[in-house]
């Protein structure tokens, strides 16, 4: 998640860690490509000015010194260690190395920490927490602080359930890590985070759980055939970025070259 640098300032020797503000090295990582001169890159459409451009895994989304080093090692022991485990399980299923594939309450515990932990690493998170702040006009909140002091817990009312990819075209990943769309509660939403090309977790209602478990008790998982939904789910993680970080979206580049014109045609 970190790459450390000693630098010298003032005499003194400096720490210098730069921390991925919301999406983790390690998801990154599953997008990425290896470059002979920058190692592993993603490709990125970049929302502040529509623009396709690749970067380095370890600097995309930094900024430094952002999370403490006591941060940083919660964060990777507590909240992206468990789920890596666990995403790369579900990628040996999504490539037919595992089957069936199932996930224990543990693991379905440690998903959901990711997404509460994610979306107190988003920027909206940071801006509401410092409008319902009385002081944050003398003293900012930080993002830190929502993470290591905030008891919030969200997505209590949702189950887990994975989504494997077998169309042509690939997840796209953004900022936000998850997006959300439609449930068919009008009040619900389903929340889906792509961790590869193939693979995604999403988050469905309670009340939406009988209509998997009379298919199959055991299922935790289902497939995509169709590209035109495909399409859809990476236009929804789209749209999802530019409300809440606008910063950028991750992904192959056919699919980053379409989500572009598209964003050209709403901006």
């Amino acid at each position: 998640m970190t790459a450390t640098m000693i630098a010298l300032w003032n005499n003194k020797i400096i720490n210098i860690m730069n921390s991925h503000v919301q999406i983790p090295k390690s998801i990154l990582r599953n997008f990425a490509y290896k470059s002979k001169k920058d190692g592993y890159v993603v490709d990125y459409l970049d929302l502040h000015n529509n623009s396709i451009k690749t970067e380095r895994i370890k600097k995309l989304d930094t900024i430094e010194n952002y999370y403490s080093k006591d941060c940083e090692d919660f964060l990777s022991t507590t909240i992206e260690g468990p789920f890596g485990e666990i995403s790369k399980k579900i990628r040996e299923f999504g490539k037919g190395k595992i089957d069936p594939l199932t996930l224990s309450e543990r693991e379905k515990h440690a998903i959901l920490d990711f997404f509460n932990f994610t979306l107190k690493r988003s920027k909206i998170a940071l801006e509401e927490a410092n409008k319902a702040s009385l002081t944050s006009a003398i003293s900012p909140i930080t993002q830190e602080e929502i993470l290591m002091l905030s008891r919030a817990r969200f997505f209590k009312e949702y189950f887990v359930n994975i989504i494997v990819n077998r169309t042509e075209i690939d997840f796209v990943i953004p900022r936000n890590c998850f997006y959300d769309k439609k449930a068919k509660s009008p009040e619900k939403r389903h929340y889906i985070l792509p961790f590869a090309h193939k693979v995604a977790i999403i988050l469905l209602p309670n009340e939406e759980s009988k209509d998997y478990d009379s298919e199959n008790k055991h299922r935790d998982y289902f497939y995509i055939d169709n590209e035109n939904i495909m399409k859809k789910l990476n236009e929804f993680a789209l749209h999802t970025e530019v409300g809440t970080n606008n910063e950028f979206v991750v992904g192959n580049i056919n699919e980053l070259n379409r989500l572009k014109e598209i964003n050209l045609r709403f901006a």
